[in-house]
């Protein structure tokens, strides 16, 4: 009988457990922070554009194919 010895190894890159992505994110947005006078991080910016965008596409939806053409047209437009 074979007998197999196991290993605990500790996290290899243990200083960098914040991805890149992750720090962007938790960084504030300059942009929208001096629009609004108050800290603003990508994060929350990136969610209200989510959010305005399902709602858009909520809206256009309740008014058929055409309302969703038409957003769908205005997104490539810009």
């Amino acid at each position: 009988m074979k007998q197999t010895v196991s290993i605990f190894a500790p996290d290899i890159n243990v200083a960098s457990k914040s991805s890149a992505i992750q720090l962007w994110l938790n960084r504030k947005n300059q942009f929208f922070s001096s629009v609004l006078e108050e800290d603003v991080s990508n994060r929350q910016v990136l969610l209200l554009g989510h959010a305005s965008f399902v709602f858009s596409a909520l809206i256009c939806a309740s008014f058929g194919v055409s309302g969703f053409s038409w957003l769908v047209s205005f997104l490539l437009s810009v």
